[in-house]
């Protein structure tokens, strides 16, 4: 019974023994906000021994053995993953049981579907344009002209700008850039990173053999 996560029925002759209750499965990742005893592994990138957990090995085999999870491994030893630091995303399935080996696109967005290296952080392009021709050189450029599109556009006010050619001053308009007009997940937030709290990701690794 001291090796069973939670509680258990203990035999009435001895004890020391008894039935597990609300066992885990082997390989099941939960969450706790401190160590939660035994079986379970915290998923930090820690080696394992075919002789010291058969069950997770048999589970895990060693997929994690990568330098993304600690680095590679001897004979008969694996690793548990290593989630330090990320959020874990489930898994971006064509259907039940019908799986994607590389990546998978949904909601025009392609998820990398690897057990083993992290989908990469990133922000979609900034696009834009605006045409110009030779009239505009020397001259006042009109809104209809510049044509801006995507990022750019025509600001509103004036300014005075000196024209070499004429020597003198003449009223202009600015073009101005906005990554929010090309898409708005600029500007919502100062980071890349949402508002979150730290817990402990660890994985079930079944009885230990001593």
């Amino acid at each position: 019974v001291a090796q069973c996560p939670n509680k258990s029925i203990k035999c009435p002759f001895d004890t020391s023994k008894g039935t597990c209750l609300h066992e885990a499965a082997i390989g099941e990742i939960a969450y706790f906000t401190k160590a939660p005893g035994n079986g379970w592994l915290l998923c930090n990138g820690q080696t394992i021994t075919k002789a010291m957990y058969p069950d997770l090995y048999a589970f895990l085999g060693q997929q994690f053995c990568t330098a993304d999870h600690g680095g590679t491994c001897g004979t008969d030893v694996g690793r548990v993953p290593d989630y330090r630091g990320y959020f874990l995303r489930v898994y971006a399935q064509a259907s039940y049981g019908s799986y994607v080996a590389s990546s998978f696109s949904t909601n025009s967005k392609t998820y990398n579907n690897s057990f083993t290296s992290p989908q990469k952080e990133g922000l979609p392009n900034i696009t834009g344009s605006f045409a110009a021709d030779d009239s505009m050189v020397g001259k006042q450029p009109g809104l209809t002209t510049l044509a801006p599109t995507g990022a750019f556009k025509n600001f509103s006010s004036l300014y005075k700008k000196y024209d070499v050619e004429s020597k003198g001053e003449y009223d202009g308009y600015k073009l101005n850039f906005s990554a929010t007009d090309s898409n708005p997940i600029y500007g919502a937030q100062s980071g890349v990173t949402p508002p979150n709290y730290a817990v402990y990701a660890y994985i079930y690794a079944g009885k230990v053999v001593k």
